[in-house]
């Protein structure tokens, strides 16, 4: 990004991410969003509200270019998205901190269903611990059991975290 790239939003960003002066890595804006990759997460300004989720919390996510549309869900499995009608190189920017932030991906299924088994880590390197996870797919029925039985061979499997 140019230096004299002109980023309005961010004071304001600044005060909202408890920050002097954030790293923006990339951003995008439509009519009635702001996007900016940070380091650490991704920040959505949208009805005048900042919204922030750690790259290790998106678990789905991505650009539509027909659309002009960035989209993401995380664990809480709540979905988000902005308009963009100015991208800029936000697009490929989020899709790579959102894959830095795997360290280890399994699909795993059984009778019903599947899920993706994942190690995560914050690309930024702040020094939060990793964490397993696991997502259902979008048409599974995951129970409980099922959930901890494969969280449990991945971790055995990795040994990691």
């Amino acid at each position: 990004m140019s230096p004299r790239t002109r980023m309005p939003f961010l004071g304001e960003l600044a005060a909202q991410a408890g920050r002097r002066r954030p790293r923006v890595l990339a951003w995008g804006q439509g009519d009635d969003a702001v996007v900016a990759c940070l380091p650490d997460r991704l920040a959505c300004c949208s009805a005048g509200q900042w919204a922030f989720t750690r790259w290790e919390d998106v678990d789905r996510g991505g650009w539509d270019q027909a659309t002009g549309v960035l989209r993401w869900s995380g664990q809480d499995a709540v979905a988000h998205e902005a308009v963009l009608a100015q991208p800029r190189d936000l697009p490929e920017v989020f899709r790579d901190l959102v894959t830095a932030s795997v360290v280890v991906q399994q699909n795993v299924a059984w009778d019903g269903g599947s899920a993706v088994i994942s190690l995560r880590r914050n690309p930024s390197g702040d020094g939060s611990p990793v964490q397993w996870r696991v997502t259902p797919a979008a048409d599974s029925d995951v129970t409980t059991p099922q959930a901890e039985r494969a969280l449990a061979q991945a971790r055995a499997e990795w040994d990691i975290g």
